[in-house]
């Protein structure tokens, strides 16, 4: 993607209206801090929308980065509803072969660990 200035601007702008809503929603609100609360540091804990502080870190090389890192073909899955299979196949096949992604890379598996405490 061009991930051109306007298009980062929108999306910035996203973030602080994903935020202003989360405040504005006290169930999810809390849900979000019930998570921070049980699960501190680690998977279900950590935010679910982006943090200001963090929003100008959000740059065309980060995004690039994160997309090469994370979206390989070994971590994809395509759906494709009501389409011609050999189709979509073809759009597929076209879209990942031919392409050096490197060696395939093991993904740590991460448990949840719960850190509250039972009620």
């Amino acid at each position: 993607p061009l991930l051109l200035p306007a298009e980062m601007a929108e999306a910035c702008h996203g973030v602080f209206v994903a935020r202003d809503n989360l405040e504005r929603n006290p169930s999810q609100l809390m849900t979000e801090l019930l998570h921070h609360a049980a699960y501190p540091g680690n998977t279900l804990g950590r935010p679910m929308h982006c943090q200001e502080d963090n929003i100008a870190n959000i740059t065309p090389d980060a995004i690039r980065g994160f997309m090469g890192e994370h979206f390989r073909p070994e971590r994809m899955v395509f759906v494709a509803v009501n389409v011609d299979h050999e189709e979509t196949t073809k759009w597929v096949a076209r879209s990942f072969l031919g392409k050096d992604y490197g060696p395939r890379r093991e993904r740590p598996r991460i448990q949840p660990v719960y850190q509250g405490r039972d009620m």
